[in-house]
């Protein structure tokens, strides 16, 4: 029933909805809570970084912002509902400015050094509009007495930050309403959406969630007969396996046509290794569409 987490945790949440959607080259699960909030898996990041996730989590948890982040949901996997650790969309930029790229997966070094630069210029312009100083290089700050502004527009920041949060907390009914409101709407989007990927187009979303569960199946499987390869190495190496097969380069653009074709060769792969049929029931049948 539990996934990668230990006693005395943070209370388990059932999400409003999960789906699996393609990050740094590999299928993550993300879930929406009741709240309205995104979380992504962490083990499913760590997975497409090529990084161990018990070692970011500790990162995570020892850091006083990151792991406020941090949530535990039961989601559907392929062995039925587990409990996984997960990390709020807002913080996870936050959490991958942290990671050292030089023991991230190769093939996506080059994208996370990029986005963490760009995180690095982001930061530097909203410290400095903060503070009132000039948001290009420092080389345009003439005088460097223009340096004494920073405290007062970190003290206004502070009150800025209490002002905020008393608004939030008197508009919490209204956002209640609202949520309620997109909810409906949302399930009326998957039904037409639904509608539409009948007649033609790519996989559905419980189609994708479907495939997301087999894949991964198939490759704790792989993981459990190996111990040459980390467990993110197999998992992207299972995945690139059926990107190849399908001539994909996300997942989720299986076409409608492959679908059967896609289970089909997932189910053969795995019975090939295991000698046991994969049980999985369709996530429509779950009510995670």
């Amino acid at each position: 029933m539990t996934g990668d987490v230990t006693p005395g945790e943070r209370p388990v949440r059932r999400p409003a909805e999960q789906v699996a959607v393609t990050i740094f080259d590999l299928p993550c699960l993300a879930v929406r809570d009741p709240d309205g909030s995104i979380y992504v898996s962490l083990s499913d990041l760590c997975a497409a970084l090529g990084l161990d996730r018990s070692s970011q989590l500790r990162r995570i948890r020892s850091h006083a912002l990151l792991q406020a982040g941090l949530a535990r949901f039961l989601v559907q996997q392929a062995d039925g509902p587990q409990v996984h650790d997960f990390i709020h969309l807002q913080t996870a930029s936050n959490w991958l400015v942290t990671i050292n790229a030089a023991r991230v997966a190769e093939p996506v070094r080059d994208r996370l050094i990029y986005l963490q630069q760009h995180l690095f210029d982001a930061v530097w312009r909203a410290f400095a509009q903060i503070v009132g100083l000039p948001d290009g290089p420092s080389s345009e700050i003439e005088d460097l007495d223009e340096l004494r502004q920073i405290d007062p527009g970190l003290r206004a920041l502070a009150e800025l930050a209490e002002r905020q949060q008393a608004i939030e907390e008197s508009q919490y009914r209204a956002r209640a309403v609202w949520r309620d409101v997109n909810d409906q709407l949302r399930l009326l989007a998957t039904r037409i959406g639904e509608l539409e990927h009948r007649v033609g187009g790519t996989i559905s979303k419980g189609q994708r969630g479907h495939i997301y569960q087999m894949v991964q199946a198939w490759a704790l499987a792989r993981v459990e007969r190996t111990t040459q390869i980390s467990r993110s190495g197999v998992f992207a190496a299972t995945w690139a396996e059926f990107k190849t097969r399908f001539a994909l380069a996300r997942y989720e653009d299986l076409p409608i046509t492959k679908y059967s074709d896609a289970l089909t060769y997932i189910q053969d792969k795995y019975v090939q290794l295991t000698g046991s049929q994969l049980d999985i029931p369709d996530q429509g049948e779950l009510g995670l569409e």
